[in-house]
C-alpha cells in the first residue's frame, strides 16, 4: 500500500473509519496492520483498513500517522474480510468489530508475537564444564546437570527456577559463559499428546464420517442431528484427524469453557499433535500465544468458546460447533454477534466445511435442512446400544410437595443412593427463592433498576437481581403494609440443596450453578469430583445441561419443568425443550 492516506478503523462507536496521511520517513503499510494515531487530546491504537489517494479532510487539516506499529499485518487479510462483513451484516462500527477480534495485548502497542515461554538448553561448552566445574558451585552444577539429562529439547525457565537458591543470577551468568542458550517455545504452552486409538464407529457414524470426508476440499455445511450418546464427538474426531492429516488446521466452538478440557482431551487422545484452547478463563497473555499460535499455523486444532470465532488459521480445514442450539453462542452485549452464523460465513469465505452438531438443533438449522441450504446427517441410535432414557411425568398438583421434591423423585433418588449411582436434579433458577412475597397485601421484591423480582439468596442474606447485578438486603416488614409476614416462594439451587440435605442427611450433595462454581478452574474442578464419584447427587442449573458426560449419572429429576413455558420468549417452548432433552 503505497498510497500516503490510510482509512483507520478506530475502536469508537462511529460507523465510518477517519483518515490519516503517512509521513516520509513511515514505511508503507498494508491493511491490517495496526498504528497509533492523533484522536483529539490523545493517542490511539487503531487498524489500516484501506488507502486513498484523495482525502475529503482538507490538507491542512489532514493529521499524520505517530507510529506504524506492525512490520506485518496484525489481522491477515482474508480474517479483516470476514470482520468486514461482520461489520456490515451486524450493523457495527468496524473499529469496535475488530477490537472484539483481536487479543486484549493486542489493542494497545504490543507486538504481534507475544512473549513465549522461555527454555534453556545446554550447549557443547556447557557439557564440558559440567565435566570439571567445581563441586561448591552447586546451582551452578544443578543447572547444566538437569540440561544434560534433558537432551536437546532442554527444559522451561519454571523447571530451573525451583531447583536452585538464585535462579536469575545463575542463568544470566551460565548464558554469558556461553554454557547454555536461551530460546522461546509456544509448544510450552500448547497441549501436546500422544495418538490413541479411538472406539469403533457404528454403522451410521461410519456413513457420517464418509460423507464429510469426501467433502474436505470445499464449503458444505452439514448438520450432525444425533440423539444424545449417539457419538457426535467421535464424527468431529474423525474429520478433524483427515483435515490435520492433510496439513490443515480446525477450529472447533464449545458453547461454555467447562467443555474446553474436556473435548480437548478427547482431541489429545484421538489426535495426538499440537492442540491450543481460547476462551475467557485463560489470561491476556495465555489467549495471545494461543491465538499467535493459530495464526502462524503451530496449533494443528483450536478449541474454544465464543470469541475463539475470531481466531486466525494459517491453513485453515474444517470448523465445527458443537451444541449448534446453545444460546451462549450470542454475544449479549458490545457488538452482539452469533459466533454460530458467524462461522458459517467464515467457512463459506475459506472454502471448507462447516459442521453444526447438536441433538436438539435450532429452528432455524432446521430451515436451512427444508431448504436445501444445510446437509443432514442423522445418528437415531445411541453408541454400544445403550437405551434412551425413559420420562415420567409427576403431576405436583396431586402429590405433596417440599420445596419441589415430591416422594416419587426422593424414593428414586434413595433408590440410586443404594445402588451406589448418581443422580442429577436440575432447578433453572439460581439462588434460594426467586420471589420475596407479603401473603398480606401481595407485596413483591422488584429490582428499581429493572422491574424484575429480586431472587432471595440465603448464603449471603441478600435480594439480588439476575439481571443487572444489583443487590441488597431483604426487609425485616413489607415496605408496603408494614406487617412481618414476607415470605420466599419458588424454589432456587439453594433451596433445593438444603431439603436435600435435610431429607437425605449424609449424602454427598454438590450445587453447580453460576453462583457456586466461581471460575473456570473451580467448575472444573467440581466436574472432576462428579467424573470421579466423590459426589451422589448434583443439583445445578444449565450448567449441568451443557453436554457433561458422567457415566454413573442414572436419573434426572427436573424440577418445574414447565416454567419454561410462561416466558415472554417467543423460544419457550424451543428452549424448554432442549433444556429437556439436553439434561
Amino acid at each position: 500500500m503505497h498510497n500516503r492516506v490510510v482509512q483507520v478503523a478506530l475502536p469508537l462507536p462511529a460507523r465510518r473509519t477517519f483518515d490519516y496521511q503517512l509521513r516520509r520517513e513511515h514505511p508503507a503499510v498494508r491493511e491490517g496492520s495496526r498504528v497509533r494515531v492523533p484522536l483529539q487530546r490523545r493517542e490511539v491504537t487503531g487498524i489500516v483498513i484501506g488507502a486513498a489517494t484523495i482525502s475529503s479532510v482538507p490538507p491542512g487539516k489532514l493529521k499524520s500517522v505517530s507510529v506504524v506499529l506492525d512490520a506485518e499485518p496484525s489481522i491477515p487479510s482474508t480474517l479483516l474480510k470476514f470482520l468486514k462483513w461482520a461489520a456490515d451484516y451486524y450493523h457495527h462500527p468496524i473499529g469496535e468489530v475488530i477490537r472484539a477480534a483481536l487479543p486484549t495485548t493486542m489493542r494497545s502497542t504490543r507486538g504481534i508475537q507475544p512473549r513465549l515461554p522461555t527454555r534453556y538448553s545446554l550447549t557443547s561448552a556447557g557439557r564440558a564444564a559440567l565435566r570439571t566445574l567445581s563441586k561448591r558451585a552447586i546451582g551452578q552444577r544443578r543447572v547444566l546437570g538437569a540440561l544434560a539429562e534433558a537432551g536437546d529439547g532442554g527444559l522451561p525457565l519454571d523447571a530451573l527456577t525451583n531447583s536452585i537458591a538464585r535462579p536469575t543470577s545463575t542463568l544470566k551468568l551460565l548464558q554469558g559463559r556461553g554454557w547454555i542458550e536461551m530460546y522461546q517455545n509456544a509448544e510450552d504452552f500448547l497441549l501436546t499428546a500422544a495418538k490413541k486409538a479411538g472406539p469403533a464407529l457404528n454403522q451410521s457414524q461410519r456413513r457420517a464420517v464418509r460423507e464429510i470426508g469426501a467433502e474436505l476440499s470445499r464449503y458444505v455445511p452439514f448438520l450432525l442431528q444425533g440423539v444424545t450418546g449417539s457419538g457426535k464427538t467421535e464424527i468431529y474426531l474423525k474429520a478433524a484427524a483427515s483435515v490435520v492429516a492433510s496439513g490443515r488446521q480446525a477450529l472447533v466452538l464449545v458453547p461454555e469453557i467447562a467443555l474446553t478440557p474436556q473435548l480437548l482431551a478427547r482431541f489429545q487422545e484421538s489426535l495426538g499433535g499440537t492442540l491450543a484452547a481460547i476462551h475467557s478463563g485463560l489470561t491476556d497473555r495465555e489467549r495471545h500465544i494461543a491465538w499467535w499460535a493459530a495464526r502462524q499455523g503451530l496449533a494443528d486444532v483450536v478449541v474454544g468458546t465464543r470469541s475463539a470465532v475470531f481466531t486466525p488459521l494459517a491453513r485453515p480445514g474444517l470448523y465445527i460447533v458443537d451444541e449448534e442450539h446453545d444460546a451462549s453462542y450470542k454475544q449479549q452485549d458490545g457488538f452482539r454477534y452469533n459466533a454460530r452464523d458467524l462461522i458459517v460465513k467464515r467457512a463459506q469465505q475459506d472454502g471448507v466445511p462447516v459442521i453444526l452438531g447438536s441433538a436438539t438443533p435450532s429452528l432455524e438449522s432446521m430451515e436451512n435442512v427444508r431448504r436445501g441450504r444445510y446437509r443432514q446427517l442423522l445418528l437415531r441410535q445411541r453408541v454400544r446400544g445403550a437405551a434412551m432414557p425413559k420420562f415420567q411425568l409427576l403431576d405436583l398438583g396431586r402429590l405433596p410437595v417440599t420445596s419441589g421434591i415430591t416422594p416419587p423423585m426422593l424414593a428414586a433418588l434413595r433408590l440410586r443412593l443404594d445402588r451406589g449411582e448418581q443422580s442429577i436434579v436440575y432447578v433453572n433458577r439460581r439462588g434460594f427463592a426467586p420471589v420475596v412475597l407479603c401473603s398480606t397485601c401481595r407485596w413483591q421484591a422488584r429490582c428499581d433498576r429493572c422491574d424484575v423480582h429480586l431472587t432471595l439468596h440465603r448464603r449471603s442474606e441478600r435480594l439480588r437481581c439476575h439481571h443487572c447485578g444489583a443487590s441488597r438486603d431483604p426487609p425485616e416488614q413489607c415496605p408496603k403494609c408494614g406487617q412481618s409476614t414476607l415470605h420466599p416462594v419458588g424454589e432456587g439451587t439453594q433451596r433445593v440443596e438444603d431439603t436435600l440435605q435435610k431429607v437425605l442427611p449424609g449424602v454427598r450433595i454438590l450445587r453447580l450453578d453460576s453462583d457456586n462454581t466461581g471460575n473456570a478452574a473451580g467448575l472444573a474442578a467440581d466436574l472432576a469430583r462428579v467424573r470421579q464419584g466423590t459426589i451422589d447427587v448434583l443439583v445445578g442449573t444449565q450448567l449441568v445441561a451443557k453436554g457433561h458426560d458422567f457415566p454413573a449419572v442414572t436419573l434426572v429429576c427436573i424440577l418445574n419443568a414447565d416454567s419454561g413455558l410462561y416466558s415472554v420468549d417467543f423460544r419457550a417452548a424451543e428452549r424448554l425443550y432442549q433444556q429437556l432433552t439436553q439434561v
